[in-house]
Parts: C-alpha cells; structure tokens; sequence
C-alpha cells in the first residue's frame, strides 16, 4: 500500500512551511536582544567567548569546541542571574568526539520562557560521538588488517562494536549466517549448558572472551563458557543459570562469538585484549588506508539527570538536528538474559525525571543497548522527527520494570511522533522499536517501524489483571513491517496487561513471519494480546501476511474485554485468527472485514445462553477465496444459529489488489452493507521527510 498521495505531499509542504515560520519565530528573539547565542564548532576554542561563529582574525575568540563549554557557560549565566530569555547553542557541522557523556542536570534547565536549545546551525550536520577512531591500519597475513590499540593492551578500553564508514563490522562469529542448534540440555529444564554438535564449538585460544549467544523463544541469553569438553560435545556457562524457560522444547539456536579462530568473512573483526591488537576482514571495495574506522568509549552519551525522589527535575531543554553515534554494549562476567523487549539493558540515551524536554530531527545510530530510555518520572517529553537505527537492542523505551509508587514517579504523557526506527535487535534478540511499560497518557504517532528480530511495538508487560498505570496510551498511524524476523511469540503490535483507554487505531501492520525455525516455537501475530490484555479499542487497523493470525486476543488472565472494530485483517499464513481466548471475556466485534482466513476461533461460555451473545459478534464480513470457512469448526450457519454473527455476511469484499497491500474498495462492494467505514492509511508513517536520512527511504 502507498504511503503517499496528493494529501501526503500538500501535508509535508505545510509541515515545511510551519517550521520555516517556526525557526524564524526562534531567531526573532536574538534580534529584539531577549535571547542568547552560543557557538560551537570542532574548530573552537574552549577558552574563547563562544559568541562569535567564526574565529576572529587574530585567532583570540570565536565558537566553544565543546558542547560540555557551552553547557557550562550556561551555567555560569545562571550563578549571576536568572536567564534573561532562551538561551540557543548553534553546533556546527563536523564530529565532536566525547570521552564522558553529555549530562543534563537540573542545573542546566530552562523554563517555559527561558528554554534551552542544542541544534544544528543551519543544515549543518554535528555528530556527538561515544567512539574513537582506530588508525594505523596494517595488512597483516591472510587477507587481514591489524591495527595496535595501546589502550585495549592496558585494559583502559574493551569495545565490543567495531564501525568501518559508518557500516557496523561483525564481531567474527560462526555460523557466518543463520544459527547452530542445541542437541539438548544438560538435563530438563537445565540452565547450565548443553550438548552440540560435533565441531560448533572449540577449546579456542582466549576462550574465556569467547561467547554463546542462545536464543529462546521472545530472548535470548549470553554466555560467557565456563568448560568444554570436545570429546563429549559439552559446554557449561559461567554463572548459576541462564534462562531456560522457552528454550528446550525443541533445539534451540545459537552461535558463538569472539574468537580469532572464526574470523574467515569479509566484514568480521575481534580484539585480541592480550596483545592489544584489533584485527579486520575488509569488505570488497573497503581500502584500510583510507577507511574511518570507530570503536565506541562510552555505553551512554547523553544523559538527563533528575531526581524525582527530592523533586528536583531536567526540564525545558532540547536537541535539534544533531546525531548520537557510538555506543557500547557491556559484557557481563556471568550468564546474562537480557529480557523481554531487552528491558534489562541501558541506553545511550537516558533520561530520568526530564520534564518538557525534547529530541527533534536527530539521529541516534550504531548503539550497542537501546537507544533512548525515558525512565522515571519523565513526562511530557518529545521525540519527533527522528531517524534511530543500527541498534543493539530496542529503539525508544518508556516507563520502568519496578512498580510505579506515586504520579510524580510514573513517566507519562510523553510523545514519540513521525521517528524512522529500523533494524534493531542486533545484538540483543529481544529488542524492539518501541516499548511501553508501568507508563500511561503516551502518544505513539506516526512512526515508521521495520526490520527488528522481534516485536515492532509494544505496550504493557503485566501478566496478572492488575493495575499497571498503562493505561490511556495511543498507538495510531504507525506503519509497521518485518519484524518478528528472528524470534518467535511476538507480534507487530504486542501487548501485555489491563490497560483500560488504551487505542490502537490505523496502524499499517504486514509481513510479521519469523524464519524457519519460528514455527516450531510460538507462532507471530498481527495484533498480539497476550497475558491480561484488556481495556483496548482496537479499531481502523489494517494487518496482513501474518505467520500466526492477525489478530490474536491470548487474553487468559482478565475479563475486562477488548473492542474490535473496523479493521482489516487478512491473508495469515496459518490461516486462523481469534475473536476471543476465554469465555467470559465478552469483547465486542462489529464492522470488521475478515479475509483469507479458513478458521475464527470464539470461546463460548457452555454455562450461558448463547443469546447473551447475540449482539456481541455481529456486522463482520468473511470470505476465504480458497474454500468454505470454519467457525469454532462450524459451518456459517450454524455459528449463526448459536446466536453470532446474526446481520454478518460471507461475500468476496472486492478488494483492489490485497496480495500487494491494496485494500481499496469499490463503491459496489459488500462491506458498505455491514457498515464498514473507509480506512485512510494516506498518512501512515511520519509526516515529513526527517533530516538524517535520503529522501523517501522505504517508503513502500
């Protein structure tokens, strides 16, 4: 389905022309003498003034060449006096490269009047980097290069991602592709370790650096190897325990990671901490002698550092057009599961306790964990217009794991609107685009999500009915494909838990598979409902070409019901979907077009009347165009009988093209007569080209 149209293209000139107004309304304050500018540049100076843009011609003043000066001469301003008006810092183009991260603390905030402002100068483009560069680049023997890092020997720096032109290296690996299985555990349900292969894994020199990275059904653990024992085929883990809950029905996959020995691909590296050397595999084309090779220092780079406890917050502070790159991910000495949604990690972004704060049109790209997490007491923040790819773990979390004690605590009314997230989960299987938890009164809007090894979006993770305070939260407008490319259980939208005023509406949701290996393990859905899902409207979605159905209410652990309503729902490769998973649970199903699906599944209570029912499901339209469709293994007429369905009809829609994503309907079509509505999908996925990234990149 096409993203764009007349429509979209008249919205992306408005958008244009109010943010022209927008910045010229921003530069007026400076020429009235109410606002204050500071420059900075990689060519500056820390100990000159920061006033002027260009360094004077004796070379005595001109622009900061760190954003830490700049951050602090606003503080300085703020020991004299209160701010006089908003105070802007202009960063020009070029990499300021940070050996601690940028911290924000309330110190450094602005007010509704006084706000501060870190953004681009222009279309200038600058990038804060967590890296360093790696020089020195020597062939070495069998078409490797090596380079020294002293400070790897020392044991000053261990990175585990190595970026070559701006394009992630792969830590050397086998398999090179796809993944090894597990014959078995060490016994049931073991955690310690497991018995391979013949030849998957070696005594390799330096084994302790070495890691298994096994995963499970919605995450996966990492590894570190205690003892092998080649003539057994037996590896045990370092640590008590991994998680072994979803991994030992079938054989599990994994591969392993961090030897010398595996590094035979082009694009492959690994540090040798002994010698302190770090060796390369180039790409064809790649030339060493030229190349910009990055190896990240920091795990977070920019940090918002409030304290909801003592009141004392971050606020009114806002990055503009910059890019976030570089950031590690941490080793742990132990077994270590990373959690669902890679909810047990950090992020290069961190804010706690940020109120009114914003990222607009930035970029955060090549980090190890998740890229920004919006923790506890955090509200009423903006990320838009931002491109956030190239990621370990998840995109934008907010809210917390621990239990939410006060409103203060709770991150809430925040905003992710018209953002690019794509290809995540790289190195913790569980990440996802977006994840929302203990967290309500959000606005997920406009987003376009793909290319994650796991869910694209997901809200609430609560299994019990209880309140989470998620609640209010709404998901709308959101286009959302291949994901749930690798891990199982998952979906394009998944949930998890009561969230009563949730809306999920005209979300564009397709191609949700896994590989071939998924559907040994729990099947992907569309629209996931999992745990005690309850209290959503789930209404003018369209989702297709599922593995599992694509919709999908797991909703065994609550009786607040669900509302289903004008969606779309179409061509699973399963064939089967769910209007329901318990008896009681009474979710009403109205004007929904139900396509390509053999069987719908419906709970009903055996202990009442089936006329309890009787408007309950009602005003759909079915059609499988390979054959006769089944309703809880009945025929239509009979389902009809029971009391469901009773004004539902069996008839093709007419749709204009659903095998590639067209689902206009002619004005002849049945699906008026059930009073179906139109579903505008023109402005699905973001609202306006975002400043780091080519023009209309996967749009289709």
């Amino acid at each position: 389905m096409h993203l764009t149209g007349a429509g979209g293209a008249l919205l992306v000139i408005a958008i244009a022309i109010v943010g022209l107004l927008a910045l010229a309304d921003h530069r007026a304050p400076e020429a009235a003498g109410r606002a204050i500018i500071f420059y900075v540049s990689p060519d500056g100076n820390d100990e000159w003034s920061g006033k002027q843009l260009e360094p004077n011609t004796a070379g005595t003043d001109g622009p900061f060449a760190s954003i830490t000066r700049a951050r602090d001469a606003i503080r300085e301003l703020r020991a004299e006096a209160q701010l006089p008006g908003p105070i802007t810092i202009m960063l020009r183009g070029g990499t300021y490269w940070l050996s601690e991260p940028l911290v924000f603390e309330p110190q450094d905030s602005g007010t509704e009047e006084c706000s501060i402002s870190y953004e681009a100068y222009g279309d200038e483009r600058p990038i804060f980097s967590g890296g360093r560069p790696i020089t020195g680049w020597q062939e070495a023997a069998d078409g490797l290069w090596a380079a020294a890092v002293p400070a790897a020997q020392s044991g000053d720096w261990y990175f585990h991602q190595l970026f070559v032109n701006g394009r992630r290296a792969i830590r050397a690996r086998a398999p090179n592709e796809g993944f090894y299985e597990a014959a078995k555990p060490i016994e049931p349900k073991s955690g310690k370790g497991f018995y391979f292969q013949p030849g998957h894994i070696k005594l390799w020199e330096r084994i302790s650096d070495v890691d298994v990275v096994l995963l499970h059904h919605w995450d996966a653990s990492r590894l570190p190897i205690e003892y092998i024992d080649e003539a057994a085929n037996l590896v045990t883990f370092v640590g008590k325990r991994f998680h072994y809950y979803a991994g030992w029905r079938n054989a599990s996959r994994y591969y392993v990671e961090n030897a010398f020995e595996l590094l035979d691909a082009p694009g492959e590296w690994y540090l040798n901490r002994d010698t302190g050397v770090v060796y390369y595999r180039p790409r064809p084309g790649e030339d060493m002698t030229q190349a910009e090779v990055v190896a990240p220092v920091l795990n977070t780079i920019v940090r918002f550092a409030g304290d909801w406890h003592s009141g004392r917050l971050v606020s009114h502070i806002h990055l503009r057009g910059i890019a976030l790159h570089h950031a590690d991910w941490v080793r742990r000495d132990v077994a270590f599961t990373e959690g669902q949604g890679a909810c047990r990690l950090d992020a290069a972004v961190e804010m706690t306790s940020a109120v009114n704060c914003s990222f607009e049109d930035c970029e955060i790209a090549h980090v190890g964990e998740n890229a920004f997490w919006v923790r506890s007491g955090c509200q009423k923040n903006r990320i838009v217009g931002c491109h956030i790819y190239d990621l370990g773990g998840s995109g934008v979390m907010i809210g917390q794991m621990s239990k939410v004690t006060s409103d203060i605590e709770e991150a809430r009314e925040n905003e992710l609107s018209d953002c690019h997230i794509h290809d995540g989960g790289i190195i913790w299987k569980s990440g996802v685009a977006i994840w929302i938890n203990r967290s309500g009164y959000n606005l997920i809007s406009h987003n376009h999500v793909h290319n994650f090894d796991y869910t694209g979006i997901s809200v609430g993770m609560q299994w019990q009915d209880y309140d989470s305070r998620c609640r209010d939260n709404v998901v709308e407008f959101n286009y959302i494909h291949h994901v749930c490319e690798v891990m199982a259980d998952g979906g394009g939208i998944y949930t998890m838990g009561n969230m009563p005023g949730t809306v999920l509406r005209n979300n564009l949701i397709h191609d949700v598979y896994g590989d071939e290996y998924t559907p040994r393990l729990c099947r992907n859905r569309g629209i996931f409902l999992d745990g005690a899902s309850g209290g959503l409207l789930i209404r003018d979605n369209i989702v297709y070409r599922t593995l599992g159905g694509p919709l999908d209410p797991y909703t065994e652990n609550t009786k607040t019901p669900n509302t289903y309503e004008n969606n779309i729902f179409a061509l699973p490769r399963q064939s089967s979907m769910s209007w329901n998973r318990r008896a009681d649970n009474n979710n009403p199903t109205h004007h929904n077009i139900v396509y390509a699906v053999k069987t719908v599944n419906f709970h009903i209570g055996q202990q009442r009347p089936p006329e309890r029912y009787a408007e309950l499901v009602n005003d759909n339209l079915y059609y499988h165009p390979g054959g006769q469709m089944r309703f809880n293994n009945k025929a239509f007429g009979q389902w009809q009988a029971l009391g469901f369905d009773t004004r539902s009809i069996v008839a093709d829609p007419l749709f204009t093209d659903p095998e590639n994503g067209d689902f206009s309907l002619p004005i002849d079509s049945p699906a008026w007569d059930i009073g179906f509505e139109p579903i505008d999908m023109s402005t699905v996925g973001p609202r306006r080209e975002l400043k780091w990234q080519a023009p209309n990149l996967d749009k289709e």
